[in-house]
């Protein structure tokens, strides 16, 4: 589909100048200024356009909230977290901020991918936890919030997610009195369960529902969303 036809459905559809822009920008995967031109431009928002003068700003507010509620909230949670007090395979954390960073920011699927086993071969290993996996958790879940993010991370995040909450302590954490850390980690995860439940429904569906699949306590919700998810015609809507 062009972009001069979305821009005319989502109008045509009674969607406002905001979510269009906002549509147009993910679909054709352009830059905020970029996407704001092709649609004010087009013969359909004309006059919304030199009606509405304040747009500009509002425009401006909702892209600052959107990124708010995206990787700014995954970088907060980075950020406030000790890292240096926390265990890992072989020593303390303090490398894990840098490569949860480089993760979430990688530019191709190959940086991410070496990211992704800066982490893998820290945090968990062959499947065995390491005290500094339950912060990873929190940090992984407020990544999903950023619908912005390209495919690679989200892939890099949700598999990174369920190597964690498929594991079970390392036989050191045991040692130290840490034996339940699989259970914390899964209980982070569950927190953002809606988050995964959305990725799963209009996301990346297979990777979202390995993860839902290990934390998810109430099997009516998971068979009754599973359906939505299985219904013919589904991913067409998407």
């Amino acid at each position: 589909m062009r972009q001069a036809d979305l821009i005319a459905r989502m109008h045509a559809e009674g969607h406002t100048i905001v979510e269009t822009i906002k549509a147009v920008r993910k679909q054709f995967s352009l830059s905020l200024g970029e996407a704001k031109i092709q649609v004010s431009n087009h013969p359909a928002w004309v006059d919304v356009v030199r009606a509405a003068e304040p747009l500009h700003d509002a425009l401006e507010r909702a892209a600052a909230w959107e990124a708010f509620h995206g990787l700014r909230l995954a970088e907060m949670e980075i950020l406030r977290i000790p890292w240096s007090t926390l265990r890992q395979a072989g020593g303390t954390a303090e490398q894990v901020p840098h490569a949860l960073m480089d993760l979430l920011h990688a530019p191709t699927p190959e940086l991410a991918t070496q990211a992704y086993w800066r982490l893998e071969n820290q945090v968990v290993v062959q499947g065995q936890l390491y005290q500094a996996a339950e912060p990873v958790v929190s940090v992984l879940m407020a990544a999903l919030l950023a619908e912005e993010s390209p495919r690679h991370v989200r892939l890099g995040v949700l598999e990174l997610l369920f190597q964690i909450v498929s594991g079970s302590a390392h036989d050191s954490e045991i040692a130290l009195g840490n034996r339940c850390v699989e259970e914390v980690c899964r209980d982070r995860a569950r927190e953002g369960l809606w988050i995964l439940y959305r990725e799963w429904v209009c996301g990346e569906r297979d990777a979202a529902g390995e993860v839902i699949k290990l934390i998810e306590d109430d099997g009516t919700r998971l068979d009754a969303i599973r359906k939505v998810v299985d219904a013919p015609g589904h991913g067409s809507q998407q």
